[in-house]
Formats: C-alpha cells, sequence, structure tokens
C-alpha cells in the first residue's frame, strides 16, 4: 500500500516538471452572431440589426440576412438582404418583397467560403406586407401592345407583381424595383381605366392613362355599292376584327382584315340612305370619316322580250342588293314581288294588274333612290286587268247585261229584298253601285236571270218561282211590270238569248226532285217581246238537264253547248229561227258547265267553266262558224290561273267596241279587257 503511494508521488512530480518547461498555449476566441434588433416596419418591409463577436475582418466577406417563409432560412429559400458593417453590429433593411400578415423566419449570416458559412439563431416575425409601390410615369399604348410603368418600390418577383386596367388584369411581362412593362388586356371595358400597380398585395392607383386615339385619314375609294369592299387607312386601330366595328347607316359592316393602320370590310346591304357616314369603332372609342360615302344608285339594264302580267321575269343590271326585302319594284305603281336577288339580278313575278295599257312604267326603289326604267317594256298580254269590285256572290247564269254602253251586274241582297246593282262605264273603266228592289219579297233565295233584246234594248228578269215569274225591268225609273208568265216547266239556269224582237229560254235544272220525265227541261220557247205572248218552239233535240251554257248570237242564229251535267255532254248546236230547227255542230273540246263566252267578228270564243273532261290545260277556245271548227287560243292569264284551277264563275261583258271577261276570286271579281284585234 506503501509502495503504490509512493510511485503515484513520483508521477505527479515528475508530470509537473514536465509542465514547467513547455511555452504557453494562446486560446482562440469564439466567433459568434447573434440577431440583436428586428424592426416589422409599418410603411412595409423589415430592418434588421446583428453583432458580430469574433476576430474577422468582416468586411470582405458576404454577409447579410436570409429572410424565408419556407422553414430555417437558406439561400435557396430565402431572400437576400445585404448587410452593412458599422464595428460590431451588421444592418439589414428592404422595404420589399414582404407579403402583408405572412409570418417570415430570418437569421443573420456571414459567408467566409463556400464551406464556412457562420448563421445566428432563427428568429421569426409577421409582415405588414412591403412598401406600398409608387407610380411615376406611364405611357399611353393600344390593346394588346407593351405598357412601360415608371416609379419605385418595385419587385422583381413577378409571382407578386400586378398590374390591373380597371377590372382586367394585364399579363406582366418584366419587373424590377423601378420599371414594369405589361401587355394592355383585351378585356379592357374603357380607353381610360384607372391602372392599379400591385406589389405584395399593396396597391397603388395611377389615373392618367388612357389607349392611344384611332383616328380616319382616308379611304380607298368615296363610291361604291352594297356589297363592293371598302378599306379605311389611318392611326392606332386594332388588328382583331372582333374588337372592331364599322357601322354605316348605323348597320353594322363585315370586317374582313384588320391591322394597326387599315382595316378592310364589305359594305352591307339592307342600307335605308345612299349618303352614308361611317363610324369606326376601335380601341374603345369612335373614329369617323371626315366625308360622306355613296352608294351607287342602281340600275335595270335587261328585260326578257314579250313578258306577261303575273309572269316571272329577270331583271339584269347592277347595283342591286342581294336582300330582296331590300328592294322595291312596281310596274305602273303596282307592286311586285321580289323572289329573288343579287347584286346584278332580279327574280321577279310581274303583278297581274289592273293597267291603263300595255305600256308599263317599271320602277325600282332601293334606300332613297328611286329610279325609272328607261326603255320600253310592253307587256304582250291579250287580255289586261283593269279594274275590280267586292262581292260577297258567286253568280251563276245570266246576272248581267250589257245598256247603253253601260254593264249591270245584280248581286241579290236577300236581307233588305234588293239587289246591290254594280254599274261599269267602259269610258273610265271605273265601277258605281246603286240598289233596285225586288219585284216581290217572294223571289229572294230563288233563281233569277237577266234577258236582254239587243234590238229594242229591252230588259227582261224570269224567276225560278210558283208565283207570277217573269217582269219587265225598266232602269230610268229602276221599277217593274209583270209581263205573261213563263208557260213551261219551272227551271234554273236556263239557256237564254235573243234575235230580233224575241226571247229565247230552255234547257236549265229542275227546281225540285222527282222528276221522272226529263223531256219537259228540253222544251224551248219564244217571248214575242211586242205582243208579250209565248210560244213553244222546236224542243232541243238531247233530253236531260244542261245549265249555265255558252249561248252566242251570229247573223241571227243562235249557238248553244256546254251546260255538262253528264260527262257525255260535249255536243254543240245550231238553232235557226226561220226555220225553226236545230243543228249538230263540231263536239266542243270537253264536258264544261258554268262557262263564260261572246261573239266579237263573227266567230264564238269560250272561256274557262269547270271541266268534267277534256285537257285541263286547254281554257279559251274560238269557234269560227265558217269552218265548223274549235281552236284552242291563248287563255287569259295562265301563269295567274293555273292547272286545274278554273275560275268557274266568270262572265262577258260584251260592249260595242270592247269586251270585259270578269273572273270570280272570292270575295272580288276581277275584270279583264281583251285586245280584240290580237285575239
Amino acid at each position: 500500500m506503501n509502495k503504490l503511494k509512493f510511485i503515484l508521488l513520483l508521477s505527479i512530480i515528475f508530470l509537473s516538471a514536465c509542465e514547467a518547461d513547455s511555452p504557453a498555449e494562446v486560446v482562440e476566441e469564439k466567433e459568434v452572431l447573434e440577431l440583436t434588433d428586428l424592426e416589422v416596419k409599418e410603411t412595409g418591409g423589415v430592418k434588421l440589426e446583428a453583432t458580430y463577436t469574433g476576430s474577422s475582418k468582416l468586411g470582405v466577406y458576404e454577409k447579410g440576412f436570409l429572410v424565408s417563409r419556407y422553414g430555417i432560412p437558406s439561400e435557396q429559400n430565402s431572400q437576400k438582404i445585404t448587410g452593412t458593417i458599422s464595428g460590431s453590429r451588421m444592418l439589414g433593411e428592404s422595404e420589399s418583397g414582404f407579403i402583408y400578415n405572412a409570418e417570415y423566419q430570418v437569421r443573420a449570416y456571414v459567408k467566409f467560403s463556400e464551406d464556412k458559412i457562420l448563421f445566428s439563431e432563427t428568429e421569426s416575425f409577421v409582415s405588414l406586407g412591403s412598401r406600398a409601390p409608387e407610380v411615376s410615369a406611364m405611357n399611353r399604348s393600344l390593346i394588346m401592345d407593351t405598357v412601360t410603368i415608371s416609379g419605385k418600390y418595385f419587385s422583381e418577383n413577378l409571382q407578386y407583381t400586378k398590374v390591373y386596367f380597371g377590372n382586367a388584369s394585364g399579363r406582366v411581362i418584366f419587373s424590377n424595383d423601378t420599371l414594369i412593362k405589361s401587355i394592355v388586356p383585351e378585356t379592357l371595358e374603357s380607353h381610360h381605366p384607372p391602372v392599379a400597380v400591385e406589389i405584395y398585395g399593396k396597391k397603388v392607383y395611377y389615373n392618367d392613362f388612357s389607349l392611344l386615339p384611332p383616328s380616319i385619314e382616308k379611304v380607298s375609294q368615296n363610291s361604291l355599292a352594297m356589297g363592293d369592299t371598302l378599306t379605311v387607312y389611318g392611326q392606332n386601330f386594332d388588328f382583331d376584327n372582333k374588337r372592331n366595328k364599322v357601322l354605316l347607316d348605323n348597320k353594322e359592316a363585315k370586317i374582313l382584315s384588320s391591322s394597326r393602320d387599315s382595316i378592310s370590310f364589305v359594305i352591307p346591304e339592307g342600307l335605308t340612305k345612299s349618303t352614308l357616314d361611317l363610324k369606326l369603332q376601335t380601341q374603345l372609342q369612335e373614329a369617323f370619316l371626315p366625308e360622306a360615302l355613296t352608294i351607287k344608285k342602281p340600275e335595270m339594264t335587261g328585260f326578257p322580250s314579250g313578258p306577261r302580267a303575273y309572269e316571272t321575269i329577270e331583271i339584269t343590271g347592277q347595283n342591286f342588293s342581294s336582300i330582296k326585302e331590300d328592294i322595291r319594284i312596281f310596274f305602273d305603281n303596282l307592286p311586285a314581288e321580289v323572289l329573288e336577288a343579287s347584286r346584278t339580278k332580279l327574280k321577279v313575278q310581274i303583278p297581274i294588274g289592273p293597267y291603263e295599257d300595255r305600256n308599263v312604267e317599271v320602277r325600282i326603289e332601293l334606300m332613297d333612290y328611286n329610279i325609272v326604267y328607261q326603255g320600253d317594256f310592253i307587256l304582250s298580254d291579250k287580255w289586261l286587268l283593269k279594274s275590280s269590285i267586292n262581292s260577297g256572290s258567286v253568280f251563276r247564269g245570266h246576272k248581267h247585261f250589257v245598256h247603253n254602253n253601260k254593264a249591270y251586274l245584280f248581286e241579290p241582297d236577300n236581307e233588305y229584298t234588293r239587289w246591290k246593282v254594280h254599274i261599269m262605264d267602259p269610258t273610265t273603266e271605273t265601277w258605281t253601285s246603286s240598289y233596285v228592289a225586288y219585284p216581290k219579297p217572294e223571289v229572294k233565295n230563288y233563281d233569277y236571270n237577266i234577258i236582254l233584246n239587243r234590238e229594242s234594248g229591252r230588259i227582261f228578269f224570269h224567276f225560278s218561282v210558283d208565283s207570277h215569274d217573269f217582269y219587265e225591268f225598266f232602269p230610268a225609273t229602276e221599277s217593274f211590270i209583270e209581263r205573261e208568265d213563263f208557260p213551261g216547266v219551272k227551271r234554273g239556269l236556263p239557256a237564254i238569248f235573243s234575235i230580233k224582237d224575241r226571247l229565247y229560254m230552255g234547257l236549265g235544272r229542275f227546281m225540285e226532285s222527282g222528276y221522272q220525265d226529263r223531256e219537259p227541261i228540253s222544251h224551248f220557247w219564244s217571248y214575242d217581246i211586242n205582243l208579250d205572248q209565248w210560244e213553244q218552239i222546236a224542243s232541243f233535240p238531247q233530253y236531260g238537264e244542261r245549265s249555265d251554257l255558252s249561248v252566242f248570237v251570229i247573223d241571227g242564229e243562235a249557238y248553244l253547248g256546254n251546260g255538262a251535267s253528264t260527262t257525255g255532254d260535249e255536243d254543240f248546236w245550231k238553232y235557226s229561227p226561220a226555220t225553226n230547227t236545230w243543228k249538230r255542230l263540231a263536239d266542243f273540246p270537253g264536258a264544261r258547265t258554268w262557262i263564260s263566252y261572246f261573239e266579237y267578228g263573227g266567230k264564238a270564243y269560250v272561256y274557262y267553266g269547270g271541266g268534267l273532261t277534256g285537257d285541263p290545260d286547254q281554257v279559251a277556245f274560238e269557234y269560227d262558224p265558217a269552218t265548223n271548227a274549235w281552236n284552242i287560243i291563248d287563255p287569259v292569264n295562265e301563269f295567274y290561273y293555273t292547272y286545274f284551277i278554273y275560275p268557274e264563275g266568270t262572265y262577258a261583258l260584251r260592249f260595242e267596241n270592247a269586251v270585259y271577261l270578269g273572273i270570280t276570286m272570292y270575295p272580288k271579281i276581277e275584270f279583264f279587257k281583251a285586245d280584240l284585234d290580237r285575239l
């Protein structure tokens, strides 16, 4: 035990001797970086201070502060704030790059080398944002062009740099502390919007920005037609068609192309004026052409030869509109229907009439132009519509006559036991009317027929009634006198005609059903207007009912047919008063009834009627007694009355030097005048 103590004492003495002989070692002072002050500025940003304890000269090294929103600050995730040295203190300050109410981590650093970085402890703070940006200037620009904003307290971080033009957001393409470049948005709503610059959530407004004003300097031409292309030249236009609008007469034009200095568009159709103000809406502003544009007047240059009323024709020319509703064509002031239209052609249906004569004035109205065709336009119709009357009845049988060169058409008005008499004067081609009372109330609702004795001008009425049925009518006093009753069987719609001083009546239809004996309806009777006497003459050779017949008198002989009640009633006959005989003639081309007819120039003419047989396209016929032949002739108007549309209610009014055909187009009766030289 004592030996062990001795050895330990010697060791201690030896070691002590060794230390006393060695030189003294310098103890290295420890380096410390401490974050000593952190001030969050009310105006935005942060002010920092750190204290360095150590032997290094910091001025030659990179130093500063690292600020991060993403955990412990590092060079990779932080905003760097450069530090300045004041003795042992390091100072740093930044007024931008901070988001309002966001939490940040911060620590000071000194970078001695890539391998040696001295950091302070990390502290945190809640930012009051960056300092509000200030805008000092902004250039005027155009939509989708670049605008430059000058100022300070901006940021290089494009993510937190925003520019608003009113409610529209501009696309920022460049930013630093003092300069921002942004694209003026296409969604701009005003040419003078307030501009807001937002940096890290803080905005400042600039109210002196506006788009450059557009101006029109010239156009490619000043006189042009609808549908032509026009180009306007100027400055500060928009290059996008969709953001431009050209208005002529407040009508929008179709834009073909746009650039900053020109816009091409099509002159719209549907214009109402020929002298136009041009307004361009572009860059959310308006520009006007200093002088007015002129739209060329329409010109009619070509018509088909031999046109007919109601025919569809093609008019050629130029400067028309392809919108048919824009164009109004008139023939003698009658509006025509425009069926198709282009800039050089019009497809038009000529009005049916009425016309004064065949030489027709053609006029076109387009916009405020009213152009009359200077050439001749002559209708080739043999029949021209002249007038019409309104009628509540469709007449059958002989309900009219011509007396003293005036026509009288008797329309029944049973409610008041009278006729409304339509009176036509062919010299003026006008109609008047009057009223004539029935000879007695009992005749209302019964068939009646009017018989004119051409030789004497006397007028007689026959009624299909059981009581007294035959009267003479006096136009001057509008009165009736009873004459001898018709002795034959009661009948309606008979055949009637007059030769010299006699009236003739026969055939027709039974007014009552149940007749077994058909023979009495074929009886014919003659009335002597001087003796007031009826006598029976030779009966019609064929039995059976025949009503609404065709009857005409040529050279003192009567020609009679039609009035078909069966398909076989195509026979036609001649009655000779001198011999009291009937002679069968050439059959009519079909079985028809309710037909119109007249005699002119020694020939007979038959039009329309209800067809039981025959060619439906054949509606007009001429009979020549010299050849005993029926000839197919031109109809009144095959365009107006088409296939199988027979205007059955037709009436021929035969004046001394004129013939009119009245055709029922309910509720009207339309009267066509014949060109007698061309029948």
